[in-house]
């Protein structure tokens, strides 16, 4: 009687568990990016499509698509895919967007591109793009209101939440 039990809590147990949502976004086959906990993906709605578009200088040319949008009370995360286009040309292409822009951090490093400039007078954007080893590229574009993010937080939220499965 107790191993009845014990066996129908071990099941239940498992049904529960394999209920838990995913907290993962696949990018690709062999690589997913893991929600930070504070965070949720949200329905886009049109407005955060143009808003994401506005990122980019050039509006006609739809190369980064918008794929997952995260919130938290302090950030959206735009996660773009590039289709059709190059690392270069994405960066270009940022790189446009933030001329006349007060500049807070700028890297590039081999397979990524990390700018961080004052959108306005009270946001900040942060462009981070990355191309896996699967040749994606992806554009994680994190918008905040007042507080500049630095390079602890992209590592933190953006390239360790990057996962080779």
């Amino acid at each position: 009687m107790k191993m009845k039990k014990y066996l129908l809590l071990f099941g239940m147990i498992v049904i529960l568990w394999g209920c838990t949502p995913n907290n993962d976004i696949m990018l690709d086959q062999n690589t997913s990016y893991q929600i930070p906990e504070e965070y949720k993906v949200v329905t886009t709605t049109q407005n955060d499509i143009e808003m994401y578009r506005s990122f980019f200088v050039n509006k006609e040319e739809n190369f980064m698509v918008l794929y997952k949008l995260l919130s938290s009370s302090n950030h959206l995360i735009f996660i773009g895919i590039g289709y059709n286009t190059s690392f270069e040309k994405i960066k270009k292409e940022i790189l446009l967007q933030s001329e006349n822009k007060n500049i807070l951090q700028k890297s590039i490093q081999n397979n990524s591109f990390t700018i961080s400039f004052n959108r306005d007078s009270l946001t900040t954007i942060t462009h981070y793009l990355r191309v896996l080893d699967s040749g994606n590229k992806y554009l994680f574009s994190v918008l905040n209101k007042g507080k500049t993010e630095d390079s602890t937080f992209i590592k933190q939220y953006i390239e360790n939440q990057i996962l080779i499965n």
